[in-house]
């Protein structure tokens, strides 16, 4: 992966993953990206339920949150940041899959 540069990590990589999943369709995508940064979909993708994040992303498009404001206003994000940061064993399938490809 290295030889593609920095920000093709494994821990970017796995990221941009969970975002194509969290965030299938691209219309929304398009829209969102000019108003949120990295940061603000990063803080969303470990919400589980599609409602939950586009209402959070919504809330940061509105009302303007800083990626700080967003987890100290939400504790559904806050929470999720803390458990998005244990190891999970689903990636290491996902991490052989990458490999052969």
């Amino acid at each position: 992966m290295a030889e593609y540069g920095r920000g093709y990590s494994e821990k970017n990589l796995r990221r941009m993953m969970q975002f194509a999943e969290a965030f299938p369709q691209e219309e929304i995508v398009a829209t969102l990206s000019r108003q949120l940064s990295w940061s603000h979909f990063s803080a969303l993708l470990p919400l589980t339920q599609p409602l939950q994040r586009e209402f959070y992303a919504e809330m940061c498009r509105i009302e303007g949150w800083s990626v700080r404001m967003l987890r100290e206003q939400s504790p559904d994000v806050r929470a999720a940041h803390k458990q998005s940061r244990k190891p999970k064993q689903n990636w290491r399938r996902r991490k052989t899959h990458i490999s052969r490809i």
